[in-house]
């Protein structure tokens, strides 16, 4: 289908027909390519032919997320996106024009640039998402225990307790130190694991240091320099170039 050469659809009193069902059912049916506006630039996508109040639309697959899009062919310009059925979205831009009136729906596309010969453009596909890699926490607690001579299995739990599950990271804020004795070794871990001093609370450690258990495992930690990518926000600065 080219852009360049279709005629724009006629207008009767202001109030176009919709056609027949058999001419409705026959468009529908069309597959067609059409160009649509993307991310600043045009894409080609393969839609059904559709004519709503005598102007002709493409309905597609809302690209980049899910649902449903009804998209003008001559400008790209969808006048609905993500809606939830096909159905739904033809109904959304009938109810639209009939309330807004053809010929001003008209005139707007009819203003609007011209979006590029669909035959020139790069067809639109889905980005593929790259798997989420889980980290293994329990060979990074082993690591962390070579790294710092040993520890033992309350220690380990309390240092599982420090990491983000789905990053391997320390959590964004370290366990309560006012906690019971477990939430208390949790941030004796937390402490001294962390490679960011400005995020060192003072006062959670005072508290560590008035309990035996947790106050060993603080001081067994912090005696070696963790790296970098143990916390979110220096990781990020050391990646930028400014710590």
């Amino acid at each position: 289908m080219s852009n360049q050469t279709a005629e724009k659809p006629a207008l009767h009193d202001g109030q176009p027909s919709r056609g027949s069902r058999q001419d409705r059912n026959h468009s529908e049916n069309m597959k067609i390519k059409i160009a649509i506006a993307f991310k600043g630039t045009f894409k080609s996508i393969e839609a059904e032919a559709v004519t709503i109040w005598g102007i002709p639309f493409g309905i597609h697959r809302t690209p980049g997320r899910s649902g449903w899009s009804v998209t003008h062919p001559y400008t790209g310009l969808a006048l609905q996106s993500g809606a939830a059925t096909r159905e739904k979205a033809r109904q959304s831009v009938e109810d639209s024009i009939g309330a807004y009136g053809n010929e001003k729906v008209s005139a707007l596309l009819a203003a609007r640039p011209q979006a590029p010969p669909v035959n020139t453009l790069e067809p639109y596909t889905e980005p593929v998402l790259e798997a989420t890699v889980k980290p293994d926490l329990t060979r990074i607690v082993d690591l962390i225990a070579e790294t710092c001579g040993g520890l033992d299995s309350r220690e380990r739990v309390a240092v599982l307790r420090a990491l983000n599950s789905r990053t391997g990271q320390l959590k964004a804020k370290s366990p309560s130190a006012f906690g019971d004795s477990d939430e208390r070794l949790a941030a004796a871990a937390w402490q001294g694991l962390q490679p960011n001093g400005y995020k060192l609370g003072m006062v959670t450690i005072f508290a560590i240091g008035h309990h035996a258990d947790s106050q060993a495992l603080w001081s067994k930690l912090t005696r070696f320099q963790w790296p970098a990518a143990f916390d979110k926000d220096k990781a990020a600065l050391v990646a930028a170039g400014v710590w």
